[in-house]
């Protein structure tokens, strides 16, 4: 009952988060993380494919903005207008293109078949919605990615680092955990992606990714 209480509690939290207390988020985020936030969330700029990539829930801007950086032409959706200022002023401040929209992920403005990778980090439980996967399909082109940090687990043995380790693990404990990563690789599969999730090392940490792809399809074959 109290670990239920806990995390309605932290959802709550988390949503205001990502509204009402945006203006916070980079600072919560960095205590709660003991200052890895920013570091895991721009780790999956290494597992990013192709130019065109789209950032599902950009939040605050920085993985969009690293993105842009490295000449990749990268497209952000979020839903919080607050998140959207964030993202906006960040790119204004960088000199970066300004290509960011407000939409949800269950009916996303662009074209079928458009991107080579779709990665989101950190996703509420929207990413799991069929029709964000739907969505998410659609818009990857035959052979396209589908990239998702999920969770983080900080190791370590400073008393911030095993402060937020104990955090985690109140949350959820190693068992849940990994049936959690079962769960989340069985309902992207159920989604019509190849692909498995897996704990990725960022010493001293690990994270839960799953990396998968929407299948190329095959060519009808030849009447004779």
């Amino acid at each position: 009952m109290h670990t239920q209480f806990l995390v309605r509690t932290l959802l709550w939290f988390f949503e205001r988060l990502y509204t009402q207390l945006a203006w916070a988020y980079d600072m919560v985020a960095w205590l709660a993380s003991a200052g890895r936030w920013n570091r895991w969330v721009l780790s999956v700029s290494s597992f990013v494919e192709g130019s065109r990539v789209l950032e599902l829930g950009h939040g605050p801007g920085r993985l969009l903005a690293a993105l842009a950086h490295d000449h990749h032409s990268a497209f952000g959706v979020d839903l919080s207008p607050q998140m959207t200022r964030l993202t906006r002023r960040r790119l204004l401040q960088a000199r970066l293109p300004l290509r960011h929209a407000r939409a949800q992920a269950q009916s996303l403005p662009f074209p079928s078949a458009h991107f080579d990778t779709v990665v989101s980090t950190f996703p509420a439980p929207y990413i799991t919605d069929p029709a964000t996967l739907q969505e998410i399909y659609r818009v990857l082109r035959p052979g396209g990615k589908l990239l998702i940090l999920h969770s983080a687990v900080p190791l370590g043995r400073r008393p911030s680092e095993r402060l937020a380790r104990f955090a985690v693990s109140f949350a959820r404990s190693e068992e849940q955990l990994e049936h959690l990563r079962g769960r989340l690789q069985a309902e992207f599969q159920q989604a019509g992606f190849a692909g498995s999730a897996r704990w990725a090392p960022v010493p001293p940490d690990k994270l839960l990714i799953f990396e998968g792809r929407r299948p190329v399809e095959k060519p009808a074959p030849a009447l004779l």
